[in-house]
């Protein structure tokens, strides 16, 4: 008998003596006795059937990420899954389980997203990719942050798979029918109730929806008319009035689902840059006129930025509401309307790569030397104990 045998019967011959006399056993004893044997963790199987047994026990559905296992004490299947069976997301392909986070990068690739986007519209069956607003709602809002960032938006990428219509007829724009038919189609995806202007569609990759109404169809005043849409241009001293603005502001909250009134930088954003302008000049600014509308202020003190806790909640809170895996860049962050997280992290807070790294950090509980003095340790412990 291997010396290990020895000592594992010397053990558990000590915990039934103290199991019988009715005394606590000695910690070490309990903890050798959990011990798997050598070459344990290697078997895919024995892992598949310590995973499965850790979550009957906890009452998880699906294999959750590193820091729950290891909080739930559960660093030996850590360690297995990261060093014997190709880490967290292969793993939870053996065990049929769907991936709810790729692999850092993994959307960054044009093909990945492609097979994504497919596998997206089988599993939901959808014949083409739908709006943002419903891959958002269908809880695909990593999905959809990639497109956006990396791939040029769903209209580029639906071109990219054949779903746009891509090979159109040529002279198509010119025609009054088929531009108000794709001008439908862009509010629908994007939730409009009215046609926004020039540079709103730009930036949602409708370009040649701009330059077919301004070229072809008069301009956007005439087209909203052909679409039987009410002019967005009222009439002269219609914004001076101040229940005019109030109207028009509730209107807008009604029309975008907005609890309260955001900040300008949105106004404008959804194409209600004549509100935000009336507001300014007409109103004594936003903060007067949300005093008006009896709303609290939107607008932080300048000293609540300097605060790193702060700006750490106020960059989780972007995060959420955006789908975001991670904080992107800041010209991303700053186009979604977070205009003032972005500036704080860049005159307070180190810019945002240090940020990013900061917020990591208070998200998982671990530094970046703490992650790699616990991988290089995974790595140390992972060979077999040799029977001595």
């Amino acid at each position: 008998m291997s010396k290990r045998k020895e000592l594992e019967t010397k053990v558990l011959g000590r915990l039934l003596d103290f199991y019988v006399n009715g005394e606590a056993p000695l910690q070490e004893d309990v903890e050798l006795s959990l011990r798997k044997p050598n070459g344990y963790w290697k078997s895919v199987d024995n892992t598949k059937t310590e995973t499965r047994k850790a979550m009957q026990e906890q009452g998880w559905t699906e294999l959750p990420n590193i820091r729950i296992l290891r909080k739930s004490g559960y660093s030996d299947l850590v360690s297995a899954i990261s060093v014997h069976h190709g880490g967290f997301h292969k793993f939870r392909v053996i065990l049929g389980q769907e991936n709810k986070i790729a692999p850092k990068g993994y959307l960054t690739v044009h093909k990945n997203i492609q097979f994504e986007a497919k596998r997206i519209m089988e599993k939901e069956g959808w014949a083409e990719l739908p709006s943002g607003r419903t891959l958002q709602k269908r809880g695909h809002g990593s999905f959809l942050h990639a497109v956006d960032v990396h791939h040029g938006g769903l209209p580029a990428l639906r071109n990219f798979l054949d779903q746009n219509r891509l090979n159109k007829p040529h002279g198509a724009w010119k025609s009054l029918d088929y531009t108000q038919a794709e001008a439908r189609r862009a509010m629908q995806e994007e939730g409009w109730k009215k046609l926004p202007g020039a540079n709103l569609l730009a930036r949602k990759n409708y370009s040649s929806l701009s330059r077919s109404i301004t070229v072809y169809h008069g301009g956007f005043h005439k087209f909203r008319r052909s679409l039987g849409q009410r002019e967005l241009q009222r009439p002269y001293g219609y914004w001076m009035n101040v229940e005019n603005a109030k109207k028009e502001a509730l209107r807008a909250m009604e029309e975008q689902g907005w609890d309260e009134l955001p900040n300008d930088k949105s106004l404008n954003k959804h194409g209600y840059s004549s509100l935000t302008r009336a507001i300014g000049k007409y109103h004594k600014g936003m903060r007067a006129f949300r005093k008006i509308l009896e709303q609290k202020q939107k607008r932080e003190r300048v000293g609540d930025w300097k605060d790193l806790t702060f700006t750490f909640e106020k960059a989780r809170k972007a995060m959420q509401e955006q789908g975001w895996v991670e904080l992107p860049s800041g010209n991303v962050v700053s186009d979604r309307g977070y205009g003032g997280l972005i500036s704080a992290i860049e005159k307070y807070h180190g810019g945002i790569n240090y940020f990013r790294q900061l917020l990591e950090e208070r998200m998982t509980g671990r530094t970046e030397a703490q992650k790699l003095g616990s991988l290089l340790e995974q790595y140390a412990t992972s060979g077999d104990n040799k029977d001595e």
